[in-house]
């Protein structure tokens, strides 16, 4: 994440929870005292506020358009599982070259990005309640 966005930078010193038990798990919470940790998580939670209110007024434009008429067709899109890969994870440089330097496990890969992407982009037509031409139930 923190190749994604300055705001995640000391994310990746958080430890990883799942699985942990007893005292590792007390001891893996102590990551979120260290200042870098503590930074990115003000900083995301100043930007998970910004959202929340761009998210409003784009729940109240999609709303207008709905009372008008105008569907609303883009709920579950997604991306190319290449573009997802380079994009999030290889670079163009490592996603140009993967073809010619480790093929079958670029193949596989995308394979499993497929999956999960097309799992991504149904779950987010799940949780908006509503079909592509309806408008949202409540808020």
């Amino acid at each position: 994440m923190p190749r994604i966005g300055e705001a995640f930078e000391g994310i990746e010193e958080i430890a990883y929870l799942p699985g942990l038990q007893y005292y590792r798990l007390i001891g893996a919470v102590r990551t979120f005292a260290r200042p870098r940790v503590r930074k990115a998580l003000e900083a995301l939670m100043k930007a998970g506020e910004e959202v929340e209110r761009w998210g409003q007024h784009h729940q109240d434009f999609v709303e207008r358009m709905a009372a008008r008429g105008f569907p609303l067709g883009y709920i579950s899109t997604s991306i190319s599982p290449y573009d997802f890969i380079a994009d999030y994870f290889r670079g163009a440089t490592g996603m140009m070259k993967d073809p010619f330097r480790n093929k079958d496990k670029l193949l596989a890969l995308l394979d499993k990005a497929a999956t999960f992407l097309i799992r991504q982009a149904s779950q987010a037509f799940k949780a908006s309640g509503r079909g592509c031409y309806s408008p949202r139930r409540s808020r």
